[in-house]
């Protein structure tokens, strides 16, 4: 009886780590090329948008890794600049107040390439643009807190999309 529950117990082990592995994928690193390899340099914020670098730097490696880059030491590098924030009124104050509750919000960021593959872009350089829409409930900054963090996501999604388009 005893050795039963065992063979019992050892099979749903078994059975509970297959199919916990069922869904898993492993990287297929073999069909990378080897210009897919290059090195995240730093951002740098020319803008005067704040606390979004290390956030951005956090997706952007995310992002890399997870389309299967190489972001090991390399002759190739990706930089990255904030260009510019903006943020536009688009909607006020029921009460005419002049005060704005509602924001367009704008970020832009130069992508430069520096290595001896090919750029990914077919130049040295694009610019790319992401834009949302703050809607003042309580606090601006909370609002414009959130729609940094999605413009940050957007704009590391157009990065890796941009690169990964013309390496895949």
């Amino acid at each position: 009886m005893k050795n039963n529950w065992q063979f019992i117990s050892l099979t749903g082990v078994v059975i509970l780590f297959m199919v916990g592995c069922a869904g898993y994928e492993a990287i297929d690193r073999s069909t990378a090329s080897s210009g897919m390899d290059f090195t995240l340099s730093p951002i740098q914020n020319k803008s005067t948008v704040p606390n979004v670098v290390i956030p951005l730097q956090r997706e952007l490696r995310f992002r890399f890794l997870q389309e299967g880059f190489d972001l090991d030491d390399s002759e190739n590098s990706l930089k990255i600049e904030l260009l510019d924030y903006q943020r536009h009124p688009i909607s006020t104050d029921d009460q005419d107040s002049g005060r704005p509750v509602t924001y367009r919000i704008h970020l832009a960021a130069k992508v430069i390439w520096d290595g001896i593959a090919p750029s990914p872009f077919g130049s040295d350089e694009i610019i790319l643009r992401v834009e949302n829409s703050a809607f003042v409930a309580t606090s601006l900054v909370e609002s414009e807190d959130q729609v940094r963090e999605v413009l940050v996501r957007e704009l590391a999604e157009k990065v890796v999309n941009s690169v990964a388009h013309h390496w895949k």
